[in-house]
């Protein structure tokens, strides 16, 4: 009985480990393609540049090196 326990205790910590690992290298490629935390890219607004429709192109609000011609940012919000 205690080594059906065992091996199914070292069964559930290798599927809980390899989902883990599975699901942050999913993590990592949304992150490269700047789709993590509400980051857009053209597709998604249907503009030229993001920053022609973003909340924060105006003034010194944005600080991005990539403004006002960024195709993909983290920071993006629609007006």
């Amino acid at each position: 009985m205690l080594r059906v326990f065992l091996v199914f205790l070292v069964f559930a910590i290798c599927v809980l480990v390899l989902r883990s690992f599975y699901y942050l290298m999913i993590g990592i490629q949304e992150k490269q393609r700047g789709q993590l935390r509400g980051g857009r890219n053209l597709k998604t607004t249907g503009s030229r540049y993001l920053c022609d429709t973003c909340k924060y192109d105006y003034g010194t609000v944005c600080t991005r090196s990539e403004r006002p011609n960024a195709v993909t940012c983290p920071d993006y919000k629609p007006r």
